[in-house]
């Protein structure tokens, strides 16, 4: 199997992607990565972070070990915690980099690893691709014999361990700027996740928490995947419901990176909702500001915010009326990291749920996203739903949709990739003239009405097609417009 890290790490199905071979394969591609740039010596600590899936604890440490093989000090967390305290630990560290053995919000089967880079953030496009080419050319005589040395179980019991569980809680309470005088009413989902090891401590303390839904740890994740879509949140949008006292619910996918809300009506916000309040209250309240190894020195330039290709139009708007620029990059988010680093954004995210902020690190971090949505609350003094409201009263509402359609048995994603590079042939869509096509990443066309994005997942054999239309109605008809020209169909939504 090729070693290939897509859009957001590397992902497997345990004991086939996701096997010991290939966590040694990756460890030992990292450590000659580290020893060709790096001084180890003068080097801190390589923090080594896992999730609550099976054999993720396991997992981290058969790599750690390998790395304390060539005398480089891996450690590894205490407890199973989410990928952005990995990245925290990193920038606390100033370690060159950081692995997250995690499969994100990738159905139970799966398992993954993810890198951080010493900045906090997810690691660098072009560093993840000379780890993926070492992996692919390692030495078999020597991966022979570390397979021969190290056991899967062998490592867990005898690795020191960190803990920055309270400089993290500080960094983050700065950030969202909070108010300790603040309890708002907050029904919170963990989803079996990473999160509640880390996450639920700081949450007890600052909110008035109504209830802790699937806080305990478990590798089938409740038979779902720790994704916080609304099919997925049913439990929590009932409690929230039938509440009827202004609460809220926040919900975490599987290793934290990723926010769900439900507002007080139990409805699912969308995350380009998410997204538009958070950039609005960071600019109004004045938290906004470059992110900090920034490249961009001239401060009388526009700020700039970031947002994958798939993101809603809306992102663009409100930018446009706080007078910033928005730039798009490529599903993933090294390149929203990549960007906000060599640009000095103010904020970036992606349409998946994760933002990052310029003002703390340029990685996404879902317990400061839900910090600074409530904090919007308190400063605008509104329901949630009502925040969501006024802001299509402001900006117009456009009709965003978001598929995932199973590729043929047999078939991956690089081999329909040429299907979907026809679709820049199209001049016509849904009775649209076609004005424009970005092939950044899958191949997204624009119509006067509308857009459509078509790609091929980077970890799963799935195509994901997004689709946004000035009605509902345009939207649908896109995404089946392209759905039809690549020879698939949509499912039920």
């Amino acid at each position: 199997m090729a070693i290939s890290f897509g859009s957001d790490g590397f992902r497997g199905v345990i004991g086939q992607g996701f096997t010991k071979e290939n966590l040694a394969r990756i460890a030992l591609a990292i450590v000659r990565h580290l020893r060709n740039g790096l001084d180890l010596q003068s080097a801190s600590i390589i923090p080594f972070g896992y999730d609550t899936r099976f054999l993720a604890p396991e997992a981290a440490a058969f790599m750690a070990g390998i790395f304390r093989r060539f005398g480089i000090n891996a450690r590894l967390s205490d407890i199973p915690c989410p990928s952005p305290y990995l990245a925290f630990a990193c920038h606390a560290h100033s370690a060159p980099l950081g692995v997250q053995v995690s499969a994100s919000h990738n159905p139970p089967l799966y398992g993954g690893v993810k890198l951080k880079g010493g900045f906090g953030g997810s690691l660098m496009p072009d560093a993840v691709a000379r780890i993926e080419s070492f992996a692919m050319e390692q030495d078999e005589a020597e991966l022979a014999q570390i397979l021969r040395e190290h056991d899967l179980y062998g490592d867990y019991a005898h690795l020191p361990r960190f803990n920055f569980g309270d400089i993290y809680r500080g960094e983050i309470l700065m950030a969202a700027d909070w108010d300790t005088d603040f309890r708002p009413r907050v029904y919170v989902d963990y989803m079996h996740g990473a999160s509640s090891g880390i996450y639920g401590p700081v949450l007890r303390e600052l909110l008035d928490l109504r209830s802790e839904l699937r806080i305990g740890p478990d590798p089938f994740f409740g038979g779902h995947k720790p994704e916080p879509m609304p099919e997925n949140l049913r439990e929590l949008r009932g409690h929230v419901s039938m509440a009827r006292d202004g609460s809220i619910g926040l919900a975490f996918d599987g290793d934290g990176d990723r926010l769900g809300v439900v507002d007080e009506n139990g409805e699912c916000l969308a995350t380009h909702e998410i997204y538009a309040i958070l950039l609005e209250h960071v600019v109004e309240s004045g938290l906004a500001s470059p992110c900090r190894a920034g490249g961009m020195d001239d401060m009388d330039m526009p700020g700039i915010v970031v947002a994958s290709v798939s993101f809603s139009g809306l992102v663009g708007r409100v930018a446009a009326a706080h007078d910033l620029i928005l730039h798009e990059v490529p599903v993933g988010f090294k390149h929203v990291t990549q960007a906000m680093l060599h640009m000095g954004a103010l904020m970036g995210g992606e349409e998946s749920g994760g933002t990052g902020f310029g003002h703390y690190l340029p990685e996404r971090d879902a317990l400061l996203m839900a910090l600074l949505l409530l904090s919007a609350m308190r400063r605008r003094g509104q329901r949630l739903c009502d925040m969501v409201s006024d802001l299509y009263a402001r900006y117009g509402r456009p009709w965003f949709l978001h598929y995932d359609i199973a590729l043929p048995p047999g078939v991956t994603g690089p081999e329909f990739k040429p299907r979907v590079r026809e679709l820049a042939d199209l001049q016509e869509l849904a009775g649209e003239t076609v004005i424009g096509f970005n092939h950044r990443d899958g191949m997204k066309l624009r119509t006067a009405g509308g857009w459509v994005l078509v790609r091929t997942s980077g970890t799963e054999p799935l195509l994901r097609i997004y689709s946004e239309g000035d009605t509902p109605e345009l939207a649908l008809k896109q995404a089946h417009a392209v759905a039809d020209f690549v020879g698939l169909q949509l499912p039920a939504h």
